[in-house]
C-alpha cells in the first residue's frame, strides 16, 4: 500500500502509467481483502492495524480520484464498491487524519455528482456512486465536527466548560463536512431532512449529548439548501424539540449543551426566523435566558448568537407583534437592566452592539 501510494501519488508519473491502473486498483482491492479476511481480530479502531488504516485511504482515493477515468470500468464495479466500503467504516474511525482524508473524498465525490447530476450526466452518479451517498450522508451527520461559533465542550467528567483552545484540525475537517453535506442535501433533500429526523426521533427518548450536537452542527451546516417549505417544517419541528427539552431538564450541564445547539441553529437560520416573528420572540427570550446561565461559556454565545439574529432579523425587530402595542425592540430596551445583569462589562457591550445594528436600521 505504501509503495503503491509513493508511486501514483508522485505527480510526475509517466502518463503510460494511466494505463495500468485499472488492473492494478483490482488487484490492491482483492489482497486488501484477503488480509482483513484473514485477520482474526480485525477491527477498525485497533491500534494495531494504525498505519494500514491510514494509507489504506490515502492509496484507494489517489486510485479513484486521480485515476478514476480509468478506474471507473464494468469489470471493476464490484472493487469499486468494496472500497467505497472500507472507505465509509474508515470514516467513522476515531482519527482526525484518516476522517480528514475521507471527507475530502467524498466532498470530490459528491461535487462530481452534483455536476453531473445538472448536466445530466448519468455514469459516476447512476451506476457506481448514487447507492452508497445515503449512507455517506448518514456517516457525515453522525461523525460532524464542532463548527467555529461552539466554544464549550464536555470534560472528562461530563461538565461544561469553556474551551480554552480551539482545533484548527476539527475546524478545518468541519468545513469540508459542511460543503460535501451541503453538495448531498442539493442531489436529496428529503434524504438529508429523513437522516436527521431519524436522529432526532431517537434522542428524544435516548438522550445522548454527542448525537444531540451532531443532529444541531448538520443541521447549521445545511442552511439555506432546503425550499423554504421544507424548511419551515423541518425547522419547526427541530425548535420545538430543542426548546421542550430545555423546559424538562433540571441538569445544568444538559441545559447548556441543549443552549448551544439552540442557539446555533437559530444563528443559522435567520430566514426563518424573519418568517415566524412568534419563533423570534421565543427564540430571543430564551437567549436571554440563557445570558443568567452560570455555565461558563453559555453566556458568551448566547449574547453572540442574539447579535448574530438581531443583524439577519433587524427589520423583525422593528414591527409591532400581536401581543403588543409596541416593536419588540422597545421591549427589550425597556427591560434591558434585567438582561444583562449576569453579564461582563465586555459581554454587554457585544448586547448594546446588537441592539444598535436594530435601530439604526430604522433611520
Amino acid at each position: 500500500m505504501d509503495l503503491f501510494y509513493e508511486i501514483f501519488g508522485n505527480p510526475d508519473l509517466p502518463k503510460d502509467f494511466a494505463n495500468i491502473t485499472a488492473p492494478i486498483f483490482k488487484m490492491m482491492v482483492s489482497s486488501v481483502n484477503t488480509f482483513i479476511t484473514s485477520q482474526q481480530d480485525f477491527d477498525y479502531n485497533n491500534p494495531k492495524f494504525s498505519h494500514f488504516f491510514r494509507i489504506l485511504p490515502m492509496t484507494l482515493t489517489i486510485f479513484l480520484d486521480k485515476f478514476g477515468i480509468f478506474v471507473e470500468i464494468p469489470e471493476n464495479i464490484e472493487s469499486i464498491q468494496a472500497a467505497l466500503n472500507w472507505l465509509l467504516s474508515l470514516t467513522r474511525v476515531e482519527d482526525l487524519d484518516v476522517l480528514n482524508t475521507c471527507c475530502n473524498f467524498w466532498l470530490l465525490i459528491s461535487r462530481r455528482c452534483h455536476r453531473e447530476r445538472n448536466s445530466q450526466q448519468a455514469s459516476a452518479l447512476t451506476t457506481i456512486y448514487a447507492p452508497i451517498l445515503p449512507l455517506v450522508r448518514r456517516c457525515l451527520i453522525e461523525k460532524m465536527q464542532r463548527p467555529d461559533d461552539i466554544i464549550i465542550d464536555q470534560d472528562e467528567s461530563g461538565n461544561v466548560v469553556r474551551e480554552t483552545r480551539r482545533n484548527t484540525q476539527t475546524l478545518m475537517i468541519y468545513s469540508i463536512m459542511k460543503e460535501c453535506l451541503v453538495y448531498l442535501t442539493v442531489i436529496d433533500p428529503d434524504d438529508t431532512i429523513a437522516a436527521i429526523q431519524n436522529m432526532i426521533d431517537y434522542i428524544i427518548h435516548n438522550w445522548q449529548p454527542e448525537i444531540y450536537d451532531r443532529i444541531c452542527w448538520s443541521v447549521g451546516a445545511i442552511t439555506r439548501t432546503l425550499d423554504f417549505e421544507k424548511e419551515k417544517t423541518f425547522i419547526t419541528r427541530l425548535l420545538q424539540v430543542q426548546l421542550d427539552m430545555s423546559r424538562s431538564t433540571n441538569n445544568p450541564n444538559e441545559r447548556a449543551i441543549i443552549a448551544a445547539g439552540i442557539m446555533h441553529v437559530c444563528s443559522q437560520y435567520p430566514r426563518f426566523l424573519q418568517k415566524f416573528p412568534t419563533f423570534l420572540r421565543t427564540v430571543v427570550l430564551k437567549l436571554f435566558d440563557f445570558m443568567h446561565q452560570d455555565v461558563e461559556g453559555v453566556k458568551e454565545m448566547a449574547v453572540a448568537s442574539f447579535k448574530t439574529i438581531a443583524d439577519g432579523c433587524k427589520r423583525q425587530f422593528l414591527n409591532v407583534s400581536q401581543d403588543s402595542n409596541q416593536p419588540f425592540i422597545v421591549e427589550i430596551i425597556q427591560q434591558y437592566p434585567s438582561i444583562v445583569t449576569n453579564l461582563s462589562p465586555e459581554l454587554t457591550i457585544v448586547f448594546f452592539d446588537a441592539l444598535s445594528i436594530v435601530v439604526s436600521s430604522n433611520s
